[in-house]
């Protein structure tokens, strides 16, 4: 018999039993076609829920500084990185050194720019004349010692006294001769003229000598005091504009931007660079108004961005007081440190990056101790919550009732008693009645069985630790 003769039997006796096969066998393998495979099952437990928001935002260090110069000059100098950069080109090897860029830590109170001082200099030692002059001034009305001068002004009185006693013997002469008629009128006069004249030059001879013979007024050594201090003045404000041509950081930080080099102009408009303090982030959020009340500072979060393999704790650590009245929502910052710690010693590695994007997970209430059963169990029929319990060949639909919820669990707080079994996965598929038939999953590790010999699975949810138990507050 060849290969196709026997080939041909095989088919001629198949086509035979399948006309003689009862129509009861039919109807069974309708029925089982029209059964639904599902494959996990689990079982209504008790646990604590925590309902956690999860929000997109993005991290801003929490100190940061844009350096301005605050006197104009040029560039001097910027301090030289610890390292230079080092490459290879065509097998020949190149070191060249850099100055203080992107990338390079700095402490607090490091050199972070010199502007040239020379003219700042010239400045200061201007003012420094001034003030040297003002308080020689001061100093020789204070001590007022003038002898030359007052002996000059003794002898001018002495010389004022004669001439003024010669013209008063001359007007005595004078006025006798005039009561005998010897003498004219006119020459009287003269006489007397000249006496008037030499009593007041003696006059105001005296009270020359008096002047510099006394002290100084009060209001002559208050403008030589006032002097002295408008100069003080100018030699500070000198000093001050020649220390602010060194620019230092005014704490330890990394540089980010870097604007000018050596040889620029700067001005107090001119960035210079900016600095940031990365030890710690704050991770900006905006929450929905609604959450309002739920939000509160302290309360603990969990940090994620692309890049970092788990989630890192946060604190919120500020709330803002204002809506914003077109997005409806409140803008809140969670402080983050930013820095693993070693096991040996109190240095680590930085986590995050300032400007990153994060996805902040909030928990905004808690349930201790209740019913609880996976999203993937839940379906939802014109927005109303249902399950489908498992009754060993069938499923039954039931609607139940939630409360708060997380990212693995629902909270069941009416229609399902604990211990009751509910089909978790292909829920779209099902009906109420609908017959279904467990199939154990082909690789399910960490799968544990509801009941022995039962064939259901159960998968425990991940849930997110963001530490100890918190008051539940429900929106």
């Amino acid at each position: 018999m060849t290969k196709w003769t026997g080939f041909l039997a095989w088919t001629v006796l198949g086509l035979a039993a399948g006309c003689s096969r009862p129509e009861s066998t039919d109807s069974a393998a309708a029925e089982l076609a029209s059964v639904l495979e599902i494959d996990r099952v689990v079982p209504v437990r008790r646990a604590q829920i925590d309902e956690s928001l999860e929000l997109v935002g993005s991290l801003i260090p929490w100190r940061f500084a844009s350096i301005v110069a605050e006197v104009e000059g040029v560039v001097e100098w910027l301090p030289s990185a610890e390292r230079p950069v080092e490459y290879e080109i065509d097998g020949r090897q190149y070191s060249q050194p850099v100055t203080l860029d992107i990338g390079h830590e700095v402490r607090e109170g490091d050199v972070l720019v010199k502007i040239d001082p020379r003219e700042y200099e010239l400045a200061l030692n201007v003012a420094r004349q001034k003030l040297a002059l003002a308080e020689a001034e001061r100093d020789k009305l204070l001590a007022w010692t003038r002898p030359e001068e007052v002996e000059q002004l003794r002898a001018q009185y002495d010389e004022a006294v004669a001439v003024f006693e010669q013209a008063k013997l001359h007007l005595d002469r004078t006025a006798q001769l005039r009561d005998r008629a010897v003498t004219s009128k006119s020459e009287y006069e003269n006489a007397l003229t000249a006496h008037n004249t030499a009593k007041a030059a003696m006059e105001r001879a005296r009270a020359a000598l008096r002047l510099a013979e006394g002290a100084p007024t009060e209001e002559e050594i208050a403008v030589a005091e006032a002097q002295v201090k408008l100069a003080e003045a100018e030699v500070s404000l000198r000093q001050d504009k020649l220390e602010k041509c060194t620019i230092r950081s005014p704490y330890d930080a990394v540089v980010v931007d870097r604007y000018v080099g050596v040889g620029d102009r700067v001005g107090p408009q001119v960035p210079i660079m900016q600095i940031v303090d990365p030890a710690i982030l704050f991770a900006q959020v905006a929450v929905p108004e609604r959450y309002q009340r739920l939000i509160q500072r302290n309360d603990l979060a969990a940090v994620e961005s692309p890049g970092v393999s788990e989630p890192v704790a946060g604190v919120v650590a500020l709330v803002n007081e204002k809506i914003d009245p077109e997005t409806r929502t409140f803008r809140v910052r969670v402080g983050v440190e930013n820095r693993r710690r070693d096991r040996e010693s109190e240095q680590g590695e930085r986590i995050f990056k300032s400007g990153s994007y994060v996805r902040v997970t909030l928990t905004v209430g808690s349930a201790p101790e209740t019913l609880v059963v996976p999203v993937e169990a839940m379906t939802f029929d014109g927005g109303q919550p249902a399950v489908f319990v498992f009754h060993g060949d069938r499923v039954e639909k039931r609607p139940v009732r939630l409360g708060i919820s997380s990212r693995a669990e629902y909270e069941i707080i009416g229609g399902l008693a604990e211990g009751e079994r509910i089909v978790a996965g292909r829920t779209a598929l099902l009906a109420d009645g609908m017959p279904v038939r467990l199939v154990p999953r082909a690789a399910a590790p960490d799968a544990t069985a509801a009941a022995p010999g039962a064939g259901e699975t159960v998968q425990e949810p991940r849930a997110l630790a963001l530490g100890p138990e918190t008051e539940r507050r429900e929106p």
